[in-house]
């Protein structure tokens, strides 16, 4: 009984320190700190709730974020993390930010608990574990400072090594290996992927420690096997996500390495590197140091003094102590450049300072080793009760609490009233539909369905090869993506298609942006650019245009990019009489007659005006004649009529989450441009009427269709590539889990019932 009550007064203080920590968060009027992933991942949830108002379970896409390149393959967002979906559906977007976060840190912290009670320490070092997880600086700051989804990642943390000590003491092989792959998954659909390499890396030194003397063949085998079993189940469960992922990855390119020079950007990394490996691990101590104060650093070298100073040293401790000097080392990027490359898909969020969350997770651990205070007398009730004064005391600097100012917290009915003004005019005018903005005003934005183009694409070289290719001489994608902006959303919609600057008379300035780094401003303050506007230039092509007389391109596809490349790139370039469409197949033979009759000049690059297939193509085609070009042969339809493209209003323009409509009907067009880039992504298909209709490549990068006649709506539709078949994966996975833990269960039943004597076995 005294056990019992013990371990309900260590859930309650843990329940104190998540209400001391991160108390702001029970408003239900939405209250929000206001930091930039914590907002950007706001926008996830109105993102998932404007889909479930659609009638759709999650969003596929969004222009509102990575300026409309699928989101379901982003690692850094939790769409497809069932408590993150089912807190949006039941509680809306902002007040279930706050439930998750205060749920999520304190199952972070009652798992630490039971960490350490299965690490066997004893006394008041589960809960001080516990309370350490919560209010010491790392890896609580990982809920708010870091991608939201790193935050529910660091939840199942203690549960992972739970069940990787079972599977490595050998308690239970089938039982811990699906555990582990539970919790290794769970990070994965949170969005965490990067968060979950560190874990990794904790924990390959942590369990060579714990296996160190206990190697036998069988005991090997076994691990052989639960391990095999882990990897199975782990890809199974994260199938859903992984298929589309995978293909977005490859066709965004935003799985190629940055290049370290290009993923450090945080004050901490640029500390770092001012000395060799030696000196950044030294200057991490330091940075720490300051760091922790007020945020746990007493109490945290306190118990780590304990702890090696201890008689009866255990395995785990040195186990724990090697893990986190790893990571340690990995934080301060001192081995950080030789272990990333071989990361797939680590991406922007592989900089070496987020490790530091894992070494204060490991940290923790070290000093709960120490803190393994026994309550046995008056004496030592009065010494724990001090020291558990001692871990609120040594964290009251934290943000919220004590001295420090407090942060910074609006609903989302203030954030509306807030951001109203300032992009009234984007309201107000229907043909403005998408705007460059800082992060703090995207969520309400995307309530009041607007566009915008932020999103982290990763640097100049991730992103489809393709747009870069077609990047303006005189910006490059760095400075595009200033503040987070979208390049690909700049570029298809308001820039790319117009050779003009992003300056003059038609850029509508709405507000200023923040604190930028000293060398983006200056590159902004060099170019003239703003990186907060409404972009509404009049030399710009609009999102919809009907398009009259284009030039067709029939040819090797390296040899059509390079005459749009360079007809782009020419100063004499007009968007609104030049385009270019990109013909789908490069056989002159299969080449349908009745492409001259939209394309009255066709260029067949590469091809002489004596080719035998061409001059057989050209009599069967109305009149016309052939002429030799520079690239190849032109084409001449004898009814010439110069290139004009026409806007499309707005209203005829819709989108949602998982598609976008166009109402076509009495335009009397029989081309039809968009400015988005659904050609470069796999996973889009377009239909007029409900006929599916192959959609073409205009300008290297945007889309445009051919009408038929009485043509009314076209709409192009975007499925994950690989959802389907992965979600029948995890879902049949899910399901032989949920199985064999039955299983082992009655089993563990049937054990624990002979065990008693209250099962007869006799025959």
């Amino acid at each position: 009984m005294l056990r019992r009550r013990a371990e309900l007064l260590s859930v309650l203080l843990i329940a104190v320190a998540v209400l001391t920590r991160f108390g702001a968060h029970l408003s239900m009027d939405s209250a929000i700190i206001e930091h930039d992933w914590y907002t950007m991942h706001g926008i996830d949830a109105v993102h998932v709730q404007q889909a479930f108002q659609e009638g759709k379970w999650m969003p596929s896409w969004s222009p509102s974020v990575l300026g409309g390149s699928p989101l379901w393959g982003v690692s850094t967002k939790p769409f497809s993390y069932p408590p993150f979906l089912l807190a949006v559906w039941t509680l809306g977007a902002y007040a279930a930010m706050n439930v998750l976060l205060l749920l999520h840190v304190f199952l972070g912290a009652v798992g630490s608990l039971l960490l350490a009670k299965r690490l066997n320490l004893k006394g008041l070092a589960p809960l001080f574990c516990g309370l350490l997880f919560v209010l010491a600086r790392f890896p609580s700051s990982g809920f708010q400072a870091t991608p939201y989804g790193f935050g529910y990642a660091i939840t199942w943390w203690p549960f992972f090594l739970i069940a990787l000590l079972d599977l490595l003491e050998d308690r239970g092989t089938v039982s811990a290996s699906l555990r582990l792959a539970l919790f290794a998954a769970l990070p994965w659909h949170a969005g965490g992927q990067p968060s979950l390499y560190w874990l990794a890396c904790f924990s390959v030194v942590f369990a060579l420690l714990i296996l160190k003397g206990c190697w036998s063949q069988v005991h090997v085998g076994k691990l052989a096997g639960g391990g095999l079993l882990v990897l199975l189940a782990f890809l199974g469960l994260i199938a859903v996500k992984l298929l589309p992922e995978v293909a977005w990855l490859d066709s965004s390119g935003r799985g190629i390495p940055l290049g370290m020079e290009l993923s450090r950007d945080s004050a901490l990394e640029e500390e770092l590197l001012r000395n060799g490996s030696f000196g950044r691990l030294h200057n991490l101590g330091l940075v720490l140091t300051q760091q922790y104060a007020g945020a746990g650093g007493w109490v945290l070298t306190l118990g780590s003094l304990l702890a090696l100073a201890r008689v009866n040293r255990s395995r785990t401790l040195w186990a724990t102590a090697a893990a986190t000097l790893f990571v340690f080392a990995l934080a301060s990027g001192a081995l950080h450049e030789l272990a990333y490359e071989w990361l797939p898909g680590y991406d922007r969020m592989r900089r070496h300072s987020r490790f530091v969350h894992m070494v204060g997770f490991g940290w923790i651990l070290l000093a709960a080793h120490g803190l393994q205070f026994q309550l046995k007398s008056l004496r030592a009730w009065t010494g724990a009760t001090c020291l558990v004064l001692l871990v609120f005391a040594d964290t009251s600097q934290l943000p919220g609490i004590g001295s420090r100012p407090e942060p910074a917290l609006r609903s989302s009915t203030e954030q509306r009233e807030l951001y109203g003004q300032m992009i009234a005019p984007a309201r107000q005018d229907p043909r403005i539909g998408r705007l460059q903005q800082a992060h703090r005003a995207q969520s309400s934005w995307a309530e009041w369905h607007l566009e915008g183009s932020g999103g982290a694409l990763g640097g100049p070289n991730s992103g489809n090869p393709l747009y870069h290719q077609f990047l303006p001489e005189h910006l490059n994608s760095q400075v595009l993506q200033a503040e987070h902006s979208g390049a690909l959303d700049v570029m298809n919609v308001r820039y790319l298609i117009s050779a003009e600057p992003i300056v003059g008379e038609g850029l509508q300035l709405v507000s200023r942006p923040g604190a930028l780094p000293p060398t983006t401003y200056q590159r902004l303050r060099e170019l003239d650019l703003q990186p907060l506007f409404v972009y509404n230039r009049e030399t710009a092509r609009a999102r919809v245009c009907t398009v009259s007389s284009p030039v067709l391109l029939v040819g090797e596809e390296t040899l059509r990019r390079e005459h749009i490349l360079s007809a782009l790139q020419s100063k004499s370039h007009r968007a609104q009489s030049q385009v270019f469409v990109e013909c789908p197949t490069t056989d002159i033979d299969a080449l349908a007659t009745d492409w001259a009759e939209d394309f009255p000049k066709i260029l067949f690059v590469g091809s002489g005006p004596q080719d035998e297939h061409l001059i057989d193509w050209a009599k069967r085609a109305s009149a016309g004649e052939l002429r030799a070009d520079k690239r190849g042969t032109l084409w001449l339809a004898q009814d010439q009529s110069p290139t004009q493209v026409t806007c499309v209003e707005d209203s005829r323009h819709s989108k949602d989450m998982h598609s976008i409509q166009v109402n076509v009907q009495d335009l009397n067009a029989r081309l039809l441009l968009l400015s988005e880039r659904t050609t470069l992504d796999p996973g889009w298909a377009a239909t007029i009427d409900g006929v599916p209709a192959n959609m073409l490549r205009a300008d290297g990068l945007v889309t445009m269709l051919r009408l038929p006649a009485g043509a009314r709506i076209v709409r192009l539709q975007y499925t994950a590539p690989g959802r389907s078949i992965g979600l029948w994966i995890s879902c049949i996975t899910s399901l032989l889990i949920a199985m064999a833990a039955f299983q082992l269960r009655s089993l563990q039943s049937r054990r624990a019932a002979l065990d008693s004597g209250e099962l007869d076995c006799t025959v």
